[in-house]
């Protein structure tokens, strides 16, 4: 179990890899934009413009970022008034994604199960 300074410091540590993700950037999926129509289910099939390794970086750094705001639900259970603005940041970010990908929808759902299993290890 985390210690409440543990807590902080994974939030904190995970807000700045948010801040370096470019905004168009999928959260809880491999896409890099909206105009990214690979197909991720396949690793080891090349995209429409891209070639396996490449997909296999994006699935990859597709798995950091789901990680990254995934672990940032962790301010849900803070004093709001601590983290006022960073929640609303990663509230914006995520719900964009949301709103618009399918694939995130399905991811933010489906791995439910694997976050809660981290937050209580």
């Amino acid at each position: 179990m985390l210690t409440t300074d543990e807590l902080y410091e994974l939030i904190i540590n995970n807000y700045h890899e948010l801040e370096a993700i470019p905004e168009a950037t999928h959260l809880l999926c491999p896409r890099v934009n909206e105009s990214d129509a690979n197909s991720y289910d396949a690793p080891d099939e090349p995209g429409e413009d891209i070639t396996v390794e490449e997909k296999r970086q994006r699935i990859e750094d597709g798995e950091r970022r789901f990680l990254v705001a995934s672990r940032l639900s962790l301010m849900l259970g803070l004093n709001a008034e601590q983290v006022k603005s960073w929640l609303e940041i990663w509230k914006t970010r995520l719900e964009a994604c949301l709103r618009k990908c399918d694939q995130c929808v399905r991811n933010w759902h489906s791995r439910r199960a694997e976050f809660l299993r981290y937050v209580s290890e």
